[in-house]
């Protein structure tokens, strides 16, 4: 006797099918966000807080601030509006009274640390500090 088998397909079965194909095809959502305050040691101690100013993409801006101080020794704080450079990494440039300061912020793919790295900014902090150094999201 022949016996013909037609394939049974359950509902539930089709539904989490259903589920995984969408998971699937969900586009990976891109790094999370640079914003937020970070803490760390340098030449110093260091703080950064970066805001989005609203533009979104490869042009985004942001507002930067950043602190280096060491106690009874010197401090210095530089902000504005810094562009990102590419996915990882944001730059901030000032004019000082005698060169340009730039600030680069090279982020983690998590966004959870940060390496500030610095050149020609002793205008803004003296010849004791420095902005360079490495910084976690608080």
């Amino acid at each position: 006797m022949l016996h013909l088998h037609r394939p049974v397909h359950s509902i539930p079965t089709l539904m989490c099918l259903g589920v995984l194909l969408a998971i699937s095809v969900t586009p990976i959502q891109a790094n999370p966000s640079f914003e937020g305050h970070y803490q760390g040691r340098g030449e110093g101690r260091l703080t950064l807080k970066v805001s989005s100013l609203g533009q979104a993409g490869p042009a985004a801006t942001y507002s930067v601030e950043a602190f280096t101080g060491i106690p009874n020794a010197c401090s210095g704080t530089v902000s504005g509006a810094a562009r990102r450079i590419d996915t990882d990494t944001l730059r901030l440039s000032l004019k000082g009274d005698e060169a340009a300061c730039e600030l680069t912020l090279r982020f983690g793919a998590d966004r959870k640390r940060v390496r500030m790295e610095e050149q020609g900014c002793g205008d803004f902090h003296g010849p004791a500090c420095s902005f360079d150094g490495a910084l976690t999201r608080r």
